[in-house]
Formats: C-alpha cells, sequence, structure tokens
C-alpha cells in the first residue's frame, strides 16, 4: 500500500543515482533513439534498446545486478552505436 507508481518515460523518471540492487526488465525494441541530454556520451541514446541498459546502470549501486532481455544486436552489431555502447 506504501508503493508509488509513476506512468512517466524513463528519460524523465526523477530517481536517485546508484540507489538499486538490481534492475530487471524487458527492455523495449524499435530502430529509433532516445533525446536524453544527460546521457554522455550521446551514442548510448542512438539505440532505444542500448539506452535502457545504459541508463539501468546509472541507478544501480556498484555491486548490483542488472538483468535485461534485449536482442543479439546489443552483442552482435557492428555499426559505431553498438560498438561504443559495448566500450561503455
Amino acid at each position: 500500500p506504501d508503493s508509488g507508481v509513476e506512468v512517466t518515460p524513463f528519460e524523465e523518471a526523477e530517481l536517485p543515482s546508484e540507489y538499486f540492487d538490481a534492475a530487471i526488465s524487458n527492455v523495449p525494441f524499435g530502430k529509433f533513439g532516445v533525446h536524453d541530454p544527460s546521457m554522455k556520451p550521446q551514442s548510448l541514446t542512438a539505440s532505444i534498446h542500448n539506452y535502457f541498459f545504459a541508463k539501468s546502470l546509472q541507478y544501480v549501486r556498484p555491486g548490483g545486478i542488472v538483468g535485461l532481455i534485449t536482442s543479439r544486436y546489443t552483442m552482435d552489431g557492428v555499426d559505431k552505436p553498438h560498438v561504443a555502447f559495448r566500450e561503455y
């Protein structure tokens, strides 16, 4: 009963950095990016599914767990945004 539920785009959510022990999700898929000026480098926002990985890392504390379902392109993609994401 004390839970708070918000219907807010992830890029607009006001969540505390390095606060959560885990992030678990089935990330959205699409051939489009996300406008989120807070994410640096901007290559992290070029793909919505990679964006969800990178953004989740901001909210999980060091030693926390990020478990997200994604496509094979997150690891297999050869285009520049995917390479920059994997390096991040």
